[in-house]
């Protein structure tokens, strides 16, 4: 704002210094030549202006707000969205990650964001949202959306209900059946078989709730909490609509099938080389918060993390029936 403020004190100055034209074209040739002066000036000063907006936003030291005020202003003066992509990293403050993601969503090239796609497990649920709602503000977008999750670039995890929703009630009826297609949500074929097996095979056992809790708290109490038992990592079970034998027998043994993305497991490598394990329990501005399956809670500093990256994976683990009988998963 400075620099465009200078550049037209400038202007105005140098308008009103116009040597004098002939008489019988003063009007038009004032104005041409003041139009001319002030067009060329503009664009100066907004040249400076970005100059300007740049060195601030990417400033690692800078104030956050600044920084993503200034990507916003990158953005509203039509800069490459390209350019804003180096500020989607794991060491940027969040909120000008988000500001960035939301500006190469909106206006990016296919290139752009098929490159931003094939990094999607690097970035954290919030960018995430915002590269997918932009994409899905779009309709050329959309249909590259959906050409990354036919590719398996992305799954049907990495969308959100609200997300997965607008894209399967798209009022073009195309790209409707073309994400039905691909969102449903498949498990591995050797866990769906086991599931079925399970389920044929509990169906002459009865279970006992008072058996069910001891097993809970042996083995689901780590990372589930129900009544007075357990800790609070994973989901909150007494807030299952679906309760159903089926329901419960693909929660417990197929956990991957339809995990939701706050669930995911994230790995975060420091620049010391620790690596550390868990869910994204938050995120603010310049750190972010781990929780682990044993229930605590590690944060780190953006400017320590060398990588964070997120797998496809609940952090509820696989192989559960090996060390439940057929008898426990009945009482659990």
């Amino acid at each position: 704002r400075v620099a465009v403020r200078e550049r037209l004190r400038v202007w105005r100055q140098r308008t009103l210094s116009l040597p004098m034209p002939p008489k019988g074209d003063l009007p038009v040739a004032i104005l041409s030549s003041r139009r001319s002066i002030h067009r060329a000036y503009v664009q100066a000063a907004l040249a400076d202006a970005r100059k300007a907006a740049s060195a601030i936003a990417l400033n690692v030291s800078g104030d956050v707000q600044q920084r993503a005020a200034c990507v916003e202003f990158l953005d509203a003066t039509g800069i490459e969205p390209a350019s804003l992509s180096e500020l989607l990293q794991p060491q940027v403050p969040l909120e000008v990650q988000r500001a960035a993601a939301a500006a190469v969503s909106r206006r990016g090239s296919q290139a752009d964001l098929q490159q931003l796609l094939g990094r999607f497990s690097e970035y954290s649920p919030a960018v995430r949202a915002e590269l997918v709602d932009g994409m899905l503000s779009r309709a050329g977008s959309v249909d590259w959306l959906l050409s990354a999750l036919e590719a398996q670039v992305l799954s049907a995890v990495d969308l959100d209900a609200a997300q997965r929703d607008r894209l399967l009630s798209d009022r073009r009826e195309a790209v409707a059946q073309r994400a039905q297609r691909v969102l449903v949500m498949q498990g591995d074929a050797d866990r769906q078989k086991l599931v079925e097996l399970k389920r044929s095979e509990l169906e002459d056992v009865t279970g006992e709730a008072a058996a069910g809790a001891i097993v809970f708290e042996k083995r689901c109490g780590t990372c589930h909490r129900l009544q007075s038992i357990g800790r609070e990592v994973g989901a909150d079970l007494a807030a299952l609509k679906d309760r159903s034998t089926q329901a419960l027998l693909v929660a417990i043994l197929d956990p991957n099938r339809a995990v939701e993305a706050k669930f995911l497991s994230y790995t975060a490598v420091t620049t010391a080389g620790v690596q550390h394990v868990g869910m994204l329990r938050g995120e603010s501005g310049n750190a972010v918060t781990l929780l682990g399956p044993d229930g605590r809670e590690q944060t780190l500093a953006r400017n320590e993390l060398e990588l964070l990256t997120a797998s496809k994976r609940s952090l509820m683990p696989e192989g559960l029936e090996k060390d439940l009988s057929n008898q426990d998963l009945a009482d659990v």
